[in-house]
């Protein structure tokens, strides 16, 4: 074969891998060049107290949270015998090439005296804590795909700060956004026998990490 018809076969590869591309839709090839993991980031405030400006930020000070957060007022019923986790905050996605961070700083103001400035109350933190290693290899991967997200709790308020995660389907192009939850896990479920989360109803029980059954 000649130089110039190696040249000639190349180009046509090349070509031909790009024309099978285009066959695919812009979210997937961007998914597949970006790698990143489809996220949304929460602070909890477990306590019987209001906290102020509570915020959870990257160490290169990228905001994932930031506001005021009420009081805790649950109390143990037929229906909610335990506690269970919290989520919600902004979502962040894997085509925009955003991944879940190694450590993130997590800080809150306690009540201001009584007469005093508005969030001057004392500061507590940054504490840096580990985030991406608390979450399953498995959820992250899932995480990468179009249709899954997995949603993120910091729990504010005392110390050590604890993290709890959730693994979703994540409807985004339904109007409104739906989402099932598949899977919870992190520092709020200490029984390893604890299979579901805790509710009075079967409807709103969810699986618990090891014993939940990915797609």
């Amino acid at each position: 074969m000649t130089t110039m018809m190696k040249k000639l076969s190349v180009v046509t590869l090349l070509t031909t891998a790009v024309s099978a591309l285009t066959g695919c839709s812009a979210a997937v090839v961007k998914l597949n060049l970006r790698g990143g993991e489809n996220a949304s980031y929460y602070a909890e405030n477990k306590t019987p107290r209001n906290l102020y400006a509570v915020q959870v930020v990257g160490l290169t000070n990228f905001a994932y949270f930031d506001s005021d957060q009420a009081a805790n007022d649950w109390r143990p019923s037929l229906a909610d015998p335990r506690s269970v986790p919290n989520f919600g905050g902004d979502s962040f996605f894997a085509d925009t090439g955003h991944k879940v961070p190694e450590e993130v700083l997590v800080s809150w103001r306690e009540e201001s005296s009584p007469g005093g400035k508005e969030n001057t109350g004392e500061l507590k933190g940054p504490y840096r804590i580990k985030m991406r290693e608390r979450i399953p290899a498995e959820v992250l991967r899932l995480a990468r795909k179009h249709g899954f997200r997995v949603s993120i709790a910091v729990l504010t308020g005392e110390l050590p700060i604890r993290l709890n995660w959730q693994l979703e389907r994540f409807h985004r192009d339904v109007v409104p956004t739906r989402t099932e939850n598949l899977c919870m896990g992190g520092d709020w479920f200490t029984d390893p026998n604890d299979k579901v989360t805790w509710h009075h109803h079967p409807e709103n029980r969810f699986p618990i990490w090891p014993h939940c059954k990915l797609p």
